[in-house]
């Protein structure tokens, strides 16, 4: 079953507590279920290796080219994967991100910082103003 607004399977575009087209859930629409696993297992990956070194693991950190940084926490699950967190909402209301846009994330080398874009109709978005 689909969901009426963004055609996207209820699973993609639904938070468990919230509405449907929670807007922290759909990244893209193409390649959903791969993309959730990969960034799932880097972040599992990552704590395995942080747990035999000893070392604390921090949150990650999104890093825009614009040089702003949002710390956020990244659960992840046998079904779907869910980015959340205070700068999460930060980033989501600084870009004006809305329903059908684009949220590129890339994977760093180990360092816990995620380059992240946004993209709305193929053109790059930049953070609003400050007030």
């Amino acid at each position: 079953m689909e969901c009426l607004d963004c055609k996207n399977p209820y699973a993609v575009c639904r938070d468990v507590e919230g509405p449907s087209c929670h807007i922290s859930v759909p990244m893209t629409t193409f390649y959903w279920f791969e993309s959730v696993q990969v960034l799932g297992a880097y972040i599992e990956h990552v704590q395995s290796v942080a747990t035999k070194e000893n070392k604390p693991v921090g949150n990650p950190i999104f890093a825009t080219r614009e040089l702003l940084e949002y710390e956020v926490m990244i659960d992840h699950g046998d079904k779907r994967t869910r980015i959340h967190e205070i700068g999460w909402q930060r980033f989501l209301d600084e870009y004006a991100v809305r329903l059908g846009d684009m949220v590129y994330i890339c994977l760093p080398r180990g360092n816990g910082r995620f380059f992240v874009e946004v993209e709305r109709g193929g053109i790059r978005q930049l953070p609003l103003p400050c007030q």
